[in-house]
């Protein structure tokens, strides 16, 4: 299987992971972190978003102790040894503080993965097992003032002395994760007389390196996010990570992984969400009824569940795909993260969207109270927000999908032949027809735009929602087949209603989003305009449904 295959592999074509292939030491895992997060870190929250000194690093080290931060540590360098699924289950249910998890992530998967991926031999002996145990806290900094996602403007420059003992870097870097709590940091620079960047291993102390003052936020108040300067700071030529000049594949690599988990830690704050909001929406009454009775309300619930559900079946799915990969020998743990980038993307973008709509739909269901601080989905909507700026904007993701699909456009074709049998033949063909938009409206914009496509924007995001939505809606539909394969009835059942859900709500909008896009293609020429309208038509028929009994349904099962 190789990366974005799911657009040519009809659904439930190929095995796909799901959670309810968890293993007992899956289910373990999930627990301890659970009873982790929600007894020692959540009690503590207010003293976390103060920012109590030593408090975060104590927590981090707790966690260590429990074995939380080396699942995908190698076992002879102090770990668990254990793959994308073990930090996934880790990262979702981490996420009961929200500066917290930012923390916890970013510690195990940025900080950690840059030498676990593509450190030396004595580096990882040297590093790993003090990250995995949380004596040592890691960070990444690649942003800079004048360059944000656009890490070609990188103006941090690193020089090799005379003797080759060491490199002496010079810049600044912002909004740094962990920056005042951390030991080590990977740094990115341009090293003088080389092409691209280059990846180093700075320690906190190495004179000429300095922390500054922690930046004050809208959310996750409790993490750490501060900038750092080089002025002339000595860095052992040993701690050059990589080659001189391998930086972008090892920063945008580790962006992949990180991407992943932040989807997964998006999945456990939409089940906390959900965990605060149907009982109070129980409780609260209005009208001389629960506020659950009524419909409007109902629905926010249903939107929030159904989304809950296409993100946690495409999480698991991307990481179960890449872990597999690992696994099988075919591809380095490197290897597989570049491979499956777009599903990591798509994984990133549909988590931290779905996610800030089920926060700002809480807000709404509190009503007044959900403006409060002393309401807990205030909180939640705040340190949300961020998740669409960091680990690349969403905006840059979406460009960056398209592209990665525009490269392997001569291979995307779907395979015909007689139509899938079994059950849910009917929602499959619709995730197929949801591919085939995809691939349509790509190759259309590919022939008539060319090189332009760059500078159509609106066309490109246009050509990544749709893949993003095909991604999750297969994964949706894949994990209710298999469930109804395994003899699962009611469970399938459940989930096929989500679909359903899903499919009649979204799939109509994504036709007149797609029509839109190869508007701007055909321009004034209305034939063309038109002959693109009937093949949209042909691939995603309208059909009647209501929408509104199933959100009943579907909210029905949280009551």
């Amino acid at each position: 299987m190789r990366g974005s295959s799911f657009l040519i592999e009809r659904c439930a074509e190929s095995p796909s992971f799901t959670p309810e292939d968890f293993s007992e030491s899956d289910r373990a895992i999930a627990k301890t972190t659970r009873m982790f997060s929600s007894r020692e870190v959540h009690p503590v929250s207010a003293k976390i978003e103060s920012q109590e000194p030593g408090l975060m690093r104590r927590l981090l080290r707790n966690a260590g102790d429990m074995g939380l931060l080396m699942a995908e540590v190698p076992e002879e360098h102090g770990g668990l040894g254990l793959g994308h699924v073990a930090a996934a289950i880790i990262a979702e249910n981490t996420t009961h503080q929200g500066s917290y998890v930012v923390a916890h992530v970013c510690h195990t998967g940025i900080g950690m993965l840059p030498v676990l991926c593509y450190g030396t031999p004595e580096q990882k002996a040297r590093y790993l097992p003090r990250l995995a145990n949380g004596e040592t806290i890691g960070a990444y900094a690649l942003t800079e003032s004048e360059a944000g996602t656009d890490a070609r403007a990188v103006r941090t420059v690193a020089r090799l002395s005379s003797s080759g003992s060491h490199f002496e870097l010079n810049g600044e870097k912002a909004f740094c994760t962990n920056g005042g709590i951390a030991d080590i940091f990977t740094i990115f620079a341009k090293v003088e007389g080389s092409d691209g960047l280059s990846a180093f291993l700075v320690e906190r102390g190495t004179p000429g390196f300095s922390v500054g003052r922690e930046e004050a936020k809208m959310g996750i108040l409790g993490s750490s996010t501060t900038p750092l300067v080089f002025d002339g700071a000595r860095v052992p030529a040993a701690n050059l990570l990589g080659k001189v000049g391998s930086g972008h594949r090892i920063a945008y690599n580790v962006l992949n992984a990180g991407r992943l988990r932040l989807a997964a830690a998006c999945v456990g704050q939409m089940k906390r969400l959900m965990e605060e909001c149907v009982p109070y929406a129980r409780q609260r009454v209005q009208f001389g009824r629960p506020i659950a009775e009524f419909e409007l309300v109902r629905h926010k619930i249903a939107r929030a569940a159904i989304d809950l559900y296409l993100l946690e079946s495409l999480v698991y799915r991307a990481s179960g795909v890449i872990d597999e990969a690992i696994s099988a020998g075919r591809l380095k743990q490197d290897e597989a993260l570049s491979e499956f980038a777009i599903e990591s993307s798509i994984a990133k973008v549909f988590g931290s969207e779905a996610l800030f709509r089920a926060a700002d739909d809480a807000v709404q269901l509190f009503g007044g109270y959900g403006f409060m601080r002393d309401y807990p989905v205030e909180q939640r909507f705040r340190d949300c927000r961020i998740n669409r700026i960091f680990e690349g904007t969403n905006e840059i993701i979406r460009l960056t999908i398209t592209n990665e699909l525009m490269k392997g456009l001569s291979r995307v074709a779907l395979p015909q032949g007689a139509l899938r049998q079994g059950p849910f033949a009917h929602l499959a063909l619709r995730a197929e027809s949801l591919k085939r938009l995809a691939v349509h409206v790509a190759a259309v914009a590919a022939e008539k735009l060319g090189d332009q496509l760059k500078a159509r924007q609106g066309v490109a995001a246009t050509v990544a929602d749709l893949a993003i939505a095909a991604y999750a809606f297969d994964s949706g539909v894949a994990r209710a087949i298999k469930a109804a394969e395994r003899g699962e009835g009611e469970l399938s059942k459940r989930y096929a209603m989500t679909c359903e859900a899903w499919a009649a709500d979204r799939i109509p909008h994504l036709a007149v989003d797609a029509m839109q896009a190869l508007a701007v293609v055909a321009g004034s020429d209305n034939s063309l305009y038109e002959m693109h309208r009937d093949a949209v038509a042909c691939m995603v028929p309208s059909q009647a449904v209501d929408v509104g009994q199933l959100y009943d349904a579907i909210a029905g099962q949280y009551y």
